[in-house]
């Protein structure tokens, strides 16, 4: 009986240890991240993942972009080239988004601007794999905005705001830039072309 109780002492001592030493790992862990400056992100992807990146914002047109032999093409078009650094940016922006906080057991995700959505962002992995974002209100407090994920409307996610400024532009702006004087004594390009032949008109 003594040798049994010395048994499960000496158990309940590792055990505890145990308990101490991954506390102890957790609180270095975040500790080191708070330095270094790193962050928690929505999705464990680098832009190199990505094959695909295509987006609309509320009450504007699409915009979409896929990624072949490491090179980036205008989807509706392929015989448009945008700016391999540019649509790269928005990759990386939108594999890098900063996560502030997770929500889970949502009952309304309409409470978070999620219902309809201010932007829709679809994201296609390498092996094929689609990720897809639906993106709502901003909180006035903090300014991070709420995202739902892969139509789990059951879970919401706080993020930081940056990725916005991405989203808010038109394929327009993904194209190379040219000087004035280019544009003044240059005929119009195929690209440029193609892209007015599709924006919608203002009403």
């Amino acid at each position: 009986m003594k040798k049994k109780r010395t048994t499960l002492i000496t158990a309940a001592a590792v055990l505890a240890v145990l308990i101490i030493a991954l506390w102890a790992v957790k609180r270095g862990t975040a500790e080191y991240e708070a330095k270094s400056g790193r962050k928690e992100t929505l999705l464990s992807l680098t832009a190199a993942d990505l094959s695909g990146v295509r987006y609309r914002a509320e009450g504007r047109e699409e915009v979409s972009f896929i990624r072949e032999d490491g090179h980036w093409y205008y989807e509706p078009d392929r015989s448009i080239e945008p700016d391999q650094t540019k649509v790269g940016v928005l990759a990386s922006s939108m594999t890098g988004i900063g996560l502030t906080q997770t929500l889970e057991n949502v009952k309304d995700p309409g409470t978070y601007g999620l219902a309809e959505p201010h932007y829709d962002v679809v994201l296609t992995e390498n092996d094929g794999t689609v990720r897809h974002l639906q993106i709502g209100d901003t909180n006035r407090t903090t300014g991070d905005v709420y995202v739902m994920m892969d139509e789990d409307s059951s879970t919401v996610y706080a993020v930081s705001p940056g990725l916005l400024s991405d989203l808010d532009k038109s394929a327009a702006d993904y194209m190379p830039d040219e000087t004035e004087s280019a544009a003044e004594s240059e005929p119009v390009s195929h690209a440029e072309a193609v892209l007015s032949e599709n924006e919608e008109p203002s009403e």
